[in-house]
Order: structure tokens, then sequence, then C-alpha cells
């Protein structure tokens, strides 16, 4: 997520269904408290889960 890929293209990458990449995103956001994509790029990016130079401009 935090790479700018798309629900479907993360589910295609990981070899599971677009509804199971959904409900992993929606149970993250929730236990996170974030509603945003843009919230869960800077918790990735501020957490070390992912490098700035690995996040896709969109």
């Amino acid at each position: 997520m935090a790479r700018g890929l798309s629900n479907k293209e993360i589910a295609d990458e990981l070899c599971l269904s677009v509804h199971t990449v959904a409900t992993h995103r929606r149970n993250i956001t929730s236990k996170l408290g974030i509603h945003s994509s843009a919230g869960l790029t800077i918790f990735a990016i501020l957490n070390k889960l992912v490098n700035l130079t690995e996040v896709r401009p969109q």
C-alpha cells in the first residue's frame, strides 16, 4: 500500500484475492486508527517499514 500499489496489484503480487487484500487493509487501518492511504504511507515511512525511495508517486 505504502508503495502506491492498488489492491489488485498487491493481490497479484502476493497471489491473494482482491477481497483478502481489502480486508487486511481495512483491519490494519482500523487497528492503527489511520483513515487514509496517505496516513498509512506516512506511518510506514516513519516506522521504517518502507524506504522513501520505494514509494511510487500517484
